[in-house]
């Protein structure tokens, strides 16, 4: 999670979704991570993350918020948000191509080692009841329109996104099949019915 005091924000990064070029352009307006001294993945982004963990669902984020030693609790002035993106994109996104997208889809995804596996973006933002946890929710698809609303809302400057991790993979729904299809539209059905993304390829 991305912490800004000065702007009292908090924003929730689920992987593939603009992150990357959302954290370079926060870098100067992030509270420093100085909190938690331990950095438990090492990455270009580990150190603007709260927690030293790019991505970690958000009840856990804002309970290492409040039981680490010497960590004030967030109040609930600070304006929380996250960026989703359509399932079927976001798992060809998360493929990186060392197997085939069938075997990604049918022998990856099912076991939990992809982050995206892990938790769904529905998950990822609520707590157990299934309650969403965060003000806003910008989307991938319409990532510069959403981008400037959240700036706005957080008394930020018309900042523009730099295109990091851009990617030449083409349409998404070209790797499908009836196979892979199925698969990721019954793993990801929370994110389909709750942002309301079409399940139709």
């Amino acid at each position: 999670m991305l912490v800004s005091d000065s702007h009292k924000f908090i924003l929730f990064h689920y992987p593939k979704t603009g992150g990357s070029s959302i954290t370079e352009v926060l870098g100067p307006y992030l509270t420093p991570n100085i909190r938690v001294p331990e950095v438990k993945f090492m990455g270009w982004q580990s150190n603007h993350h709260y927690d030293s963990v790019q991505h970690n669902r958000i009840i856990n984020c804002m309970y290492a918020a409040e039981n680490q030693a010497g960590v004030p609790r967030y109040p609930n002035e600070y304006f929380k948000a996250s960026f989703v993106r359509n399932p079927y994109s976001l798992v060809v996104s998360a493929w990186d191509g060392k197997m085939s997208f069938q075997d990604f889809v049918t022998k990856v995804l099912p076991t939990g080692k992809a982050f995206i596996s892990q938790w769904t973006q529905h998950q990822y933002l609520s707590n157990d009841r299934g309650n969403i946890l965060v003000d806003f929710i910008g989307r991938f698809e319409h990532l510069e329109i959403d981008w400037q609303k959240f700036c706005y809302f957080t008394r930020l400057p018309k900042l523009k996104l730099p295109n990091l991790n851009t990617s030449n993979k083409g349409n998404y729904r070209q790797y499908y099949n009836e196979t892979t299809y199925r698969i990721v539209n019954k793993m990801f059905k929370s994110d389909f019915n709750f942002f309301k993304y079409s399940e139709e390829l």
